[in-house]
Formats: structure tokens, sequence, C-alpha cells
């Protein structure tokens, strides 16, 4: 592997780190936002959480070495964005782990076509029918519900993210996940993983909260 090639490689497990640890800081700052009913705080974080938390996977094994060094390189730019949209990444997500390919995020949450992903654009820049919209479908029970779905998808984004570290080849990664069944054998999978990853040279990272596992 040339010089350039290793670059691409250590660019590509360093960056999806980097998304991982502040899809995890938002899912934590969330977790204290509810506890003190602060609810709209949570759904303020929720866009940048599924923005960190898909693009990370979307970096693991997904993106071609070219798109990685582009989306390094060029986080802001219009045209050609640096990342795809974040239902189509979920869709990728949702079949590698061989489960329904639909994505929520792309669901028309009114009349007029609007799609759950861009509800919470327009509500973190302050559109007021947004956030009545958003304040009216999710009381603190919903907020709860997507605070335990999002502890159970950084999981899942865990292991895409050290397996990527690992260099694990992504069918013999898709073959392990395919052995998942339960949040159980996820929360084993990404212990086993986190465990070999630590014995790396990038082991000293901080990675994971407890609360994941």
């Amino acid at each position: 592997m040339n010089d350039s090639n290793v670059l691409q490689v250590e660019t590509r497990k360093y960056f999806a780190l980097l998304l991982f640890n502040a899809a995890k800081e938002f899912l934590e700052s969330g977790k204290a936002d509810f506890a003190a009913q602060r609810y709209l705080s949570v759904l303020a974080g929720q866009r940048r959480f599924l923005e960190y938390s898909r693009r990370a996977v979307w970096l693991s094994y997904f993106a071609t070495d070219e798109e990685v060094v582009y989306a390094q390189n060029n986080p802001d730019a219009k045209k050609p964005r640096p990342f795809p949209e974040l239902q189509d990444i979920d869709i990728l997500m949702r079949k590698f782990l061989d489960i329904d390919g639909s994505s929520g995020l792309g669901v028309h949450v009114n009349t007029e076509g609007t799609t759950f992903m861009q509800l919470l654009h327009q509500f973190t820049h302050g559109g007021v029918r947004s956030i009545q919209a958003l304040n009216a479908g999710f009381k603190a029970q919903g907020i709860a519900n997507v605070l335990e779905q999002n502890t159970r998808d950084l999981r899942a984004v865990g292991c895409f993210v050290l397996a990527c570290n690992l260099d694990l080849p992504k069918q013999t990664f898709q073959v392990r996940l395919s052995a998942v069944r339960n949040d159980e054998e996820q929360k084993e999978l990404l212990r086993q993983l986190f465990e070999k990853f630590k014995s790396t040279p990038n082991g000293g990272l901080q990675t994971l909260s407890p609360n994941l596992l």
C-alpha cells in the first residue's frame, strides 16, 4: 500500500471516529436535557445526532477513498455535497443490517410533503411552524422513545466505526452482524470490538460511554 492509500485509510478511520464521538456527545446532552425536562432542546440536538451518526457509518464502509478525502477537505461545500442525504445513508445502513430497507428520516410529516429531516432542519433554524409541529407531536414519552432508539442506533454505529478501525473487511463484518438478533447481542459485539480496539495504536482515544455497553 503506497503512502497515499495509507493516508486515505487513516483519514477514513479518524474521520469516522470523530463523527461517532460527536454523535455520542449529542446523545448524552439529549439525555441530560430530558432529565431537566428541556424537551425541545433534545429535539434541537436530534438533527446533529442523526447527521454525525449516519455520516460515521457512511465513512466507515460505504464511501470511496475519493469521497472520504473530499468530505474531509470540503465539509461545507454546496456542490457537490460532501455527504449523501441522511435518509440514503440510513437505507444503506438498514440494508447492511438486513432489516427493512425503508427509512423513517424521509417520511412525509404533513400534506405539503415535508420530510421528518426537513422538519428538523427548519426547527433548528427557528421555523415557527416546525416548532409547533414538533412540540405537538413529541411529548415526554415520545422524547424518551427517541433517546432509547438513539442509544440503540449509536451501538450499531459504534460497531461500524470500530470494525472499520480494526480493518475488518466489509463482507466479514457483515457476516458478523448477520448473527446479531437482539440488543444484548449487539452490546456484546460492540464490547468485543471495543476490547480489540483498545489494544490498537488508536485505542487510547475515548470512544465509548459505559451506557452504550
